[in-house]
């Protein structure tokens, strides 16, 4: 055997035995520390990519059975499987909400919707819980501030589109195109709903016992 090719069953021999602590640690291996070495290894694994392709099978099996790659795993699954939920969910609740013979109450309609549950969540709960919070958040606001509004109103129910747009604003300020159909919703406001949905688009009334349509921009 030559000397160049005892390098470099050495080396990889050396290779395959690092464990995957010390890859994650600070520590260097011979291997890497040698610019030499490290150059026979690179050679090695050109001319037989089997190996690489051996090592790298062999490390993520080694992550699989990790027990945090397994947690990680499960919560987004069983994130998944929320959002999955959510995106059936969201139309019924809708049509519970068109099936009502008055606008539902306020109250009911963001319990249904889970809003509170789901803020606190995007605000306390871990790096992947809260980004799955916020955009499930975001799904429903897109549908209280826009989408359903502008069905209602086009179907001649501008105290139905109302009662959605105060739901959007227990989420957040009414912005964009959504403020075109707050307006256009504010004939049928009472005096409760002007009160809340006062500020909202640059939205002021000069008295919140007048009529709707007694309102300005600032």
């Amino acid at each position: 055997m030559s000397t160049r090719q005892f390098l470099l069953i050495a080396a990889l021999v050396g290779s395959a035995r690092a464990a995957p602590s010390q890859a994650r640690a600070t520590w260097r291996s011979p291997i890497e520390s040698d610019s030499s070495l490290t150059a026979l290894v690179a050679e090695a694994l050109e001319r037989n990519p089997t190996i690489a392709q051996r090592q790298a099978a062999a490390r993520a099996a080694a992550l699989r059975r990790s027990p945090v790659v397994a947690q990680y795993e499960a919560a987004a699954h069983r994130l998944a499987e929320r959002d999955l939920r959510q995106g059936i969910e969201l139309p019924k609740i809708f049509s519970w909400a068109r099936s009502q013979r008055e606008p539902p109450p306020l109250e009911a309609l963001v319990d249904k919707l889970r809003i509170s549950e789901l803020q606190r969540t995007a605000e306390r709960g871990d790096s992947l819980g809260a980004a799955s919070a916020r955009r499930l958040v975001a799904r429903v606001f897109v549908n209280l501030a826009f989408y359903e509004p502008r069905a209602y109103l086009a179907n001649g129910s501008p105290a139905r589109a109302l009662r959605m747009l105060e739901a959007a604003v227990t989420i957040g300020p009414i912005q964009g195109e959504a403020c075109a159909l707050l307006r256009d919703a504010l004939a049928a406001a009472t005096a409760e709903q002007r009160a809340r949905l006062s500020g909202q688009c640059g939205i002021t009334f000069k008295n919140a016992s007048n009529t709707g349509s007694d309102h300005h921009l600032r």
